[in-house]
């Protein structure tokens, strides 16, 4: 019904239009958080939470080994 290529050219513009709206989400979340705390505090707590998020990531055995 549909060309297989078309649709898939749409999912991949639909994807780049939301990861766009993260990114500026993430912007607006960063900034009025930086505000509040403070840049450093704001950078150190965030870097936590990458390390953390990656911490637990590699605990998962299936991730751990690339399955």
């Amino acid at each position: 019904m549909y060309r297989e290529d078309l649709v898939i050219r749409k999912e991949v513009r639909d994807m780049q239009g939301e990861i766009q709206a993260e990114k500026k989400l993430g912007y607006v979340v960063v900034g009025w958080l930086a505000t509040i705390i403070g840049g450093e505090i704001t950078i150190i707590t965030l870097a936590i939470l990458v390390l953390v998020t990656l911490g637990v990531a590699l605990c998962v055995p299936s991730i751990r080994r690339f399955d």
